[in-house]
C-alpha cells in the first residue's frame, strides 16, 4: 500500500495505474464500497476513471448495497446562510448518530424526500430530473417528461418499500401541462387528461397514503393528488397551519400525520388526518412542555425567541417523528428530539454536537468534494 501511495515522483499521491487495476477485482470493490460513508464514497470517485464509472454502475451499486438503511434515518433539510440536505442515520452496532451532507443535491430545487428516496429537479433546466437514492447510493436521471413548463411544476412522489431496490412514481404538472407521471419500472412518463392544478410552489414536502399524494407546500394549503382517478385537490392543513414546507408530513399505518408549532403558544402537536373529505384532523400527541423549552430554547431558561432566527422542523420514519432546531444565523442543527407514534414516547436524542452544521470549515470542505465529484478522473 506504501508504494501505491507514494509512487508519483513527487512522492506523494496515488498511483493512477495500481488504483485503476483494483478495480478490476469486482468483489473487493464491492467490499470497499459497501463499507463507505458517502462523502468517502465520493472521494474514491476521483482516484481513477474505472472507480468514477462504478460509482454510477447502477447493478454495481445494487449488488454492493442490498438492503435499506436501518430504522429510523432521516433526510435533513433546512436552509439559512446556505442550504443543508443530509442524511441523519443511527449506526447499528453502536447507536451512535451519524449525519452525512449530501452533496449531489445541494444546487437542485423542487425536492421531495419519501423513505430515502430524494427527488429534484435541476436548478438550470426544469425539464431535467433526477431521484437520489440514498439505500443504494444511485442517482437515476429521468427521461424528460413529455412536456415540460419554465414553471416549476407540482411534484409528488410514491414509493414502493415491499421491493429492494425501491421503486417509485412521480406525478408532475402545473396549469401549463397536462399531469404527467414517471414510472421507475418502465422508465417512462404517461400523460394524463385529468384536471390540472395550480402553478406549482416549487418548495414543498410529500407522502402518499392510500393512493392519494398529499403535498404540503408554501401556499396556504394542502394539494393532494388521487393516482387512481387522475384527479388534483386541495385540503386545510391541521389548525390551518401552514407555515413552514421545510417540515415534513408523514405516513404510517395506512395514516396521515402532520406536526404543528406554536411557538407563541408554546405547543408543537402532531395531527393525524381522520376525514380527507372535510380536511378534519385531530390531535394524536403533543410535546411535553419540557422538552418544547429545550427545542425552542436550548439550555436558556424561556428567553424571547424571534421566529425569524430558528427554524423548528420535523422529519418522518414510518412511525419515527424527528422535531429539530435549525439556527439559522449559526447554519447550525442543535436540539433533536424523536416521538414515536407506536409508543407515544417523546424523547432527547444524542446527536454529536456541530456534526449538522455548516460552518466555513465544513462549507469549503463539501463545495471541495462538490469540485472532484464534477473533475474528470485521471
Amino acid at each position: 500500500m506504501a508504494v501505491a501511495m507514494t509512487s508519483n515522483e513527487d512522492g506523494s499521491g496515488m498511483d493512477p495505474k495500481l488504483w485503476g487495476e483494483l478495480g478490476n477485482h469486482i468483489e473487493l470493490a464491492k467490499n470497499i464500497y459497501s463499507k463507505l460513508p458517502i462523502q468517502e464514497f465520493c472521494r474514491l470517485r476521483v482516484v481513477c476513471k474505472e472507480w468514477n464509472r462504478l460509482s454510477r454502475d447502477r447493478k454495481f451499486l445494487e449488488s454492493c448495497y442490498t438492503s435499506p438503511i436501518p430504522k429510523p434515518y432521516f433526510c435533513l433539510r433546512a436552509e439559512g446562510k446556505d442550504r443543508l440536505h443530509a442524511l441523519l442515520s443511527c449506526d447499528a452496532g453502536s447507536k451512535r448518530w451519524n449525519c452525512t451532507r449530501l452533496f449531489n443535491i445541494d444546487y437542485r430545487s423542487g425536492i421531495l424526500d419519501v423513505n430515502g428516496m430524494i427527488y429534484s429537479i435541476s436548478c438550470n433546466d426544469y425539464g431535467g430530473q433526477e431521484v437520489y437514492n440514498v439505500h443504494t447510493r444511485y442517482a437515476h436521471s429521468l427521461p424528460l417528461p413529455l412536456e415540460k413548463s419554465l414553471d416549476l411544476p407540482f411534484a409528488a412522489l410514491k414509493v414502493d418499500k415491499s421491493i429492494h431496490p425501491y421503486e417509485y412514481v412521480v406525478a408532475y404538472g402545473n396549469n401549463w401541462i397536462p399531469t404527467q407521471v414517471y414510472d421507475s419500472m418502465t422508465n417512462s412518463w404517461t400523460a394524463k387528461p385529468g384536471n390540472r392544478p395550480v402553478m406549482g410552489p416549487g418548495r414543498a414536502n410529500c407522502a402518499e397514503c392510500n393512493g392519494i399524494m398529499y403535498i404540503r407546500s408554501e401556499l396556504d394549503e394542502m394539494t393532494t393528488y388521487d393516482l387512481e382517478k387522475d384527479e388534483w385537490a386541495y385540503m386545510d392543513p391541521p389548525g390551518g397551519d401552514c407555515d413552514d414546507y421545510l417540515r415534513s408530513i408523514g405516513v404510517w399505518q395506512g395514516r396521515l400525520y402532520d406536526v404543528c408549532v406554536e411557538i407563541d403558544k408554546k405547543l408543537i402537536t402532531a395531527w393525524e388526518l381522520g376525514d380527507r373529505s372535510t380536511s378534519e384532523w385531530k390531535p394524536y400527541a403533543r410535546m411535553p412542555e419540557d422538552l418544547f423549552t429545550y427545542i425552542a430554547y436550548g439550555d436558556n431558561p424561556d428567553p424571547p425567541v424571534d421566529p425569524s432566527d430558528i427554524q423548528i422542523l420535523t422529519n418522518f420514519c414510518d412511525e419515527y417523528v424527528l422535531v429539530w432546531t435549525w439556527l439559522m444565523e449559526e447554519n447550525l442543527a442543535e436540539r433533536f428530539v424523536m416521538f414515536n407514534l407506536d409508543t407515544h414516547v417523546w424523547e432527547k436524542v444524542d446527536i454529536p454536537w456541530g456534526s449538522c452544521s455548516l460552518d466555513k470549515k465544513a462549507r469549503n470542505g463539501y463545495k471541495q468534494i462538490q469540485n472532484m465529484c464534477e473533475e474528470e478522473p485521471f
